[in-house]
């Protein structure tokens, strides 16, 4: 009997060892759960006053790590308001009649995010500015070489390897530049940052808060002065 080819069982057993090999992150969706409901978007909001403050709040996405909620507050009171988003956090539950978790999970900051993204970008430059000061260095020197003594220039196959790793670490610095710019730009233009919300002033962004895995419900709390709104979500993945 003639035996199938290698390639044959690679193409055949491959199928069945992938699945094994990785495991797709669970999908989140945090459903609101109010009367006073609306939808923008495609998104449901649950929307809450209390104290002349507005608040709506939709679960927008999540990115693998984090729950990503968008948000908009009004103030219809006669004083300003600090909003500061670090200190926006959920009371993870398991039910929604039983008691809360007296774990805060509280929302990045996106100052300290931004501070971050920064010292990135400026370690990523001055580490490419290093690997191509040094093949310049070893282009030069093999320059030298190559007038002075040909012989103990670099070979054919050695230049064609060195252009390749050139080509290669120029390709990742700028994809990891433009990864960086990119998360630069959301937690610039789109995050919720610290403000203060001056009467018949509203604003709006994503906050942004670490995933608990097992919670079934979440308690939003958004803060203000010397109050607070609750939100709850029902959670649930797929």
């Amino acid at each position: 009997m003639k035996k199938p080819p290698l390639n044959f069982w690679v193409i055949f057993v491959s199928p069945f060892l992938l699945p094994s090999c990785y495991t797709a992150p669970p999908a989140y969706q945090l459903d609101p759960i109010s009367e006073n409901n609306i939808w923008l978007s495609g998104k449901e909001f649950s929307q809450i006053s209390g104290d002349d403050i507005n608040v709506a709040a939709a679960f927008a996405r999540s990115d693998g790590r984090h729950l990503i909620f968008d948000i908009e507050i009004a103030n219809h009171s006669a004083k300003p308001i600090l909003l500061d988003p670090e200190q926006f956090h959920y009371l993870p539950r398991m039910s929604l009649n039983g008691p809360a978790s007296k774990n805060r999970i509280h929302a990045l900051d996106p100052e300290r995010e931004l501070r971050k993204i920064e010292n990135q970008l400026s370690n990523e430059n001055a580490a490419y500015a290093t690997v191509t000061a040094i093949d310049f260095a070893v282009t030069v020197l093999d320059l030298v070489a190559l007038i002075a003594a040909p012989k103990h220039a670099l070979s054919y196959e050695n230049r064609l390897a060195q252009e390749i790793n050139r080509s290669e670490n120029e390709r990742r610095h700028y994809l990891r530049i433009s990864d960086l710019s990119a998360r630069q730009n959301e937690w610039e233009i789109s995050a919720l940052r610290k403000t203060t919300l001056y009467p018949g002033e509203q604003i709006q962004g994503r906050v942004y808060f670490p995933i608990t895995k097992n919670a079934q419900y979440l308690e939003l709390v958004v803060p203000f002065g010397t109050g607070s709104i609750q939100l709850f979500f029902k959670q649930s993945t797929y």
